[in-house]
């Protein structure tokens, strides 16, 4: 399998190279903390210091298969809040280990936003792995992630942040 990125364990593992900025976009320094400590503090399995940089109206939606369902079972397509956020974080892992690896393959920022992509390596209750590469769509506000989308396809991704849909990481 060939390697794309290197896996997050710390936050100050993440985006450690050069940003890539959208066009027209200006480059704000904390959007590449937050997607530091998020994607370290998700590595880690902990939920506190992963709520700590989610707002507290924050919407996190899953990519859904063909049927309108989430990809795993036991997952719901929308989570709000924190509560939702600690709901999501126990559906998880009722199927799943904690402290899942992120392997970030690459990022490009806008303003107030970040598209990202990333590989995790689960290994579930049963002994059943899923690995999978992932696509968010994040957007920030006042220093905190406010919605987080996830889909199937990159261009998806920078399309729900208005971003011209041929960038690449």
């Amino acid at each position: 399998m060939r390697r794309y990125g290197r896996i997050i364990t710390r936050p100050d593992e993440a985006a450690v190279d050069a940003p890539h900025v959208a066009p027209d976009a200006s480059f704000d320094l904390s959007l590449r903390e937050i997607l530091d400590r998020g994607a370290g503090t998700w590595s880690r399995g902990d939920l506190d210091a992963y709520l700590a940089v989610m707002a507290p109206e924050i919407e996190l939606s899953l990519e859904l298969d063909e049927a309108g369902h989430p990809l795993f079972p036991g997952l719901q397509p929308l989570y709000r809040g924190h509560k939702g956020i600690r709901q999501f974080w126990d559906d998880w892992h009722s199927g799943f280990e904690r402290g899942v690896p992120l392997e970030l393959i690459g990022v490009v920022y806008g303003t107030g936003c970040y598209a990202a992509r990333a590989r995790f390596r689960a290994v579930g209750r049963e002994g059943v792995t899923a690995e999978r590469e992932i696509t968010s769509a994040v957007e920030v506000r006042d220093g905190l992630i406010w919605r987080f989308r996830d889909f199937a396809h990159w261009e998806d991704a920078l399309e729900a942040l208005g971003m011209p849909t041929d960038l690449t990481p």
